[in-house]
């Protein structure tokens, strides 16, 4: 009896142990369910809480921004001789806009960050109250994640306060520039109502002074004034074009500065470009040289075979003609190798003659002109080669200047031909080489005689003029009043 008493006391005692073991662990269970709810519940009442306070001081920010407008306004139109210190006032409130404008992209950002912590938050407490029963160990682990989270929060707190100190601190900053814009309006008030007083004033003087029959003074103290005035609105135009033709030619030497570069890198390329050019140039001149010294003799020695019906060896009369050389010591090679080549190239291909222009003299011309023209030639054949527009510009660019220097230098020295000129005649001479007229020509024929029986029959030669290019001759007859004369442009002058 007394063992079965005691079995069923120790079955009784670990029932009433396992009872309250299993009502402790589902006590625990609920308590730390329901902290973390009450505490996920308090973490949104916050979130939504700071949500409320941004939008109200978004609120306020605006209605700060419609004031300071609005005060802007009625600042510009106050104060119109105060353009300078309004425009300084306007850009400093533009970059507290933008610094505004930055703050509030920095608070949505922030908003935004919340948001998502918030999302993940609630992910991570549903799956935490889906995987409580198998993680009971972890339960400490997030515990602590979530005392670092409530740190985190308290520092973004003392920040969000922080945040509120500095924007308390700008309102007091707009609250004391208010100040001094009120104190400043007082100001202008007092001044004005001075000026007034003093006008006032100055028209009880000149009232008196016009009882007095002084009306003179007032026009002259009306006169000084407008000299002030004008000497005020001069020196303000002048500081004006100073500042202006300052930051031109700022800005004009920084435009030289970098065309001059762009010049110099694109004349070294050109240089460098023109170098390679001619030493392909004259790789090609030399190799066609000897080509066509290689196949003169060829065909020198083939004609010579049909003419003669005899095999010809270049080679085989230079030996003959060293042999001659030996046994005759006064011959010279080099004198029967040329007058062999020469009699050879008479025989089969004589000289033929050529017509070539005899160009008038053009003592104008000088040797930088002459560098000029060669430099002008190399840039259109290196355009017809290539067909680029930077060559064809380059090209045009050389012409331009080639065509300035000739101008340049036939009014030069047709000025001072003429200028030197000592007699008439050197004048007549100088003038009819500028016109290009030469007196060396036949006699008018007889209708001219009927025609004009007054003229002196002074017949002249034209040579092709720019400006008149269909005109032949010419007939001055100064005596005949109906004749017209011949008139030449001004810009024959400088050709």
């Amino acid at each position: 009896m007394a063992t079965t008493h005691r079995q069923t006391e120790t079955q009784t005692e670990t029932q009433t142990e396992t009872q309250t073991e299993t009502q402790t662990e589902t006590q625990t269970e609920t308590q730390t369910e329901t902290q973390t709810e009450t505490q996920t519940e308090t973490h949104r009442q916050k979130h939504t809480d700071r949500n409320t306070q941004t939008e109200t001081h978004r609120q306020k920010h605006t209605d700060r921004n419609t004031q300071t407008e609005t005060h802007r306004q009625k600042h510009t139109d106050r104060n119109t001789d105060r353009n300078t210190q309004t425009e300084t006032h306007r850009q400093k409130h533009t970059d507290r806009n933008t610094q505004t404008e930055t703050h509030r992209q920095k608070h949505t950002d922030r908003n935004t960050q919340t948001e998502t912590q918030t999302e993940t938050h609630r992910q991570k407490h549903t799956d935490r109250n889906t995987q409580t029963e198998t993680h009971r160990q972890k339960h400490t682990d997030r515990n602590t994640q979530t005392e670092t989270h409530r740190q985190k929060h308290t520092d973004r707190n003392t920040q969000t306060e922080t945040h509120r100190q500095k924007h308390t601190d700008r309102n007091t900053q707009t609250e004391t520039h208010r100040q001094k814009h009120t104190d400043r309006n007082t100001q202008t008030e007092t001044h004005r109502q001075k000026h007034r007083q003093k006008h006032t004033d100055r028209n009880t003087q000149t009232e008196t002074h016009r009882q007095k029959t002084h009306r003179q003074k007032h026009t002259d103290r009306n006169t000084q004034t407008e000299t002030h005035r004008q000497k005020h609105t001069d020196r303000n135009t002048d500081r004006n074009t100073d500042r202006n033709t300052q930051t031109e030619t700022k800005r004009q030497k920084h435009r030289d500065r970098n065309t001059d570069r762009n010049t110099d890198r694109n004349t070294q390329t050109e240089t460098h470009r023109q170098k390679h050019t001619d030493r392909n140039t004259d790789r090609n001149t030399d190799r066609n040289t000897d080509r066509n010294t290689d196949r003169r003799e060829k065909h020198i020695c083939a004609v010579v075979e049909e003419r003669s019906g005899t095999s010809y060896d270049l080679g085989q009369t230079v030996q003959n003609h060293m042999k001659l050389k030996q046994t005759d010591p006064h011959t010279d090679l080099a004198t029967h190798y040329n007058t062999t080549l020469r009699s050879l190239l008479d025989e089969h291909a004589p000289p033929s003659t050529r017509l070539v222009p005899n160009h008038p003299p053009s003592p104008w011309l000088t040797p930088e002109i002459r560098l000029a023209k060669q430099e002008r030639r190399q840039a259109e054949r290196k355009w017809l080669v290539t067909k680029l527009t930077v060559h064809k510009q380059i090209y045009k660019a050389k012409k331009h200047i080639v065509n300035k220097m000739v101008s340049k230098a036939k009014t030069d020295y047709f000025h001072a031909k003429i200028m030197h000129s000592t007699s008439s005649k050197e004048l007549f001479t100088a003038m009819s080489d500028l016109l290009g007229i030469s007196t060396s020509s036949p006699s008018p024929p007889s209708t001219t005689k009927k025609a004009y029986p007054n003229c002196s029959h002074t017949t002249l030669q034209l040579k092709s003029i720019p400006y008149a290019p269909n005109l032949t001759r010419h007939t001055l007859c100064p005596a005949h009043p109906t004749l017209p004369s011949p008139e030449v442009p001004s810009h024959a002058l400088g050709q």
